[in-house]
């Protein structure tokens, strides 16, 4: 912008100056440091109510979503007794960088019909023996602190928190956010999953 003809210039430059104009494009309301932090939303998280967990033990999801619609971003907090934060699909294509914490990231197969074929369909593939697959391989990305995912559009994923002592990552909560175009769709959502019993907390 320092060579372009909308810069608008008051002094320290031989260029032309316009001081009327300047001080007719600022604002000088005064504003106190907590005005000037943008306010985040948290989100609601599916199979979670107050009854689970106490506030220190649940997973958080804070949007910042300004009136543009450029990008938008999420503060996901996963505490150690949450093992699993599965994150629903979005209608934008979207960066997940690591602060702190170590684990997995799974990606799942989307709900597409084009990609799933009804049992009638692999059944006529074969007249002996039915072609329906028993199992499904999926994709692990294997992460850690500063580790930065790319994840595409409408797909939705698994973040599994690793729960191994003594690394130097384990302390307290994983800490991720989540940049994306500030579009319609849907939040991420968690099934909670117990450390000590291994059973899922949710239906």
């Amino acid at each position: 912008m320092a060579c372009s003809d909308n810069v608008v210039r008051a002094g320290l430059t031989p260029k032309f100056k316009d001081v009327e104009c300047l001080l007719g494009m600022l604002q000088y309301d005064p504003r106190s440091m907590d005005d000037l932090i943008f306010p985040g939303t948290p989100r609601l998280i599916e199979g979670l109510t107050d009854e689970t967990l106490s506030e220190s033990l649940r997973a958080q999801i804070i949007s910042f979503i300004p009136p543009v619609e450029d990008f938008a971003v999420d503060k996901i907090v996963i505490p150690r007794t949450v093992q699993t934060l599965e994150l629903l699909p979005i209608a934008s294509a979207s960066i997940l960088l690591f602060i702190h914490g170590s684990g997995f990231l799974q990606r799942l197969p989307c709900s597409d019909s084009a990609s799933n074929p009804s049992e009638a369909e692999y059944l006529s593939e074969s007249d002996s023996l039915p072609a329906k697959p028993v199992a499904r391989v999926h994709e692990v990305i294997h992460f850690n602190r500063g580790s930065v995912v790319f994840i595409s559009a409408n797909v939705p994923c698994c973040v599994h928190h690793s729960l191994t002592p003594k690394s130097e990552d384990s302390d307290g909560p994983l800490l991720a956010f989540r940049a994306y175009a500030n579009v319609e769709h849907r939040r991420p959502s968690v099934h909670l999953l117990s450390t000590e019993t291994g059973e899922f907390l949710s239906d």
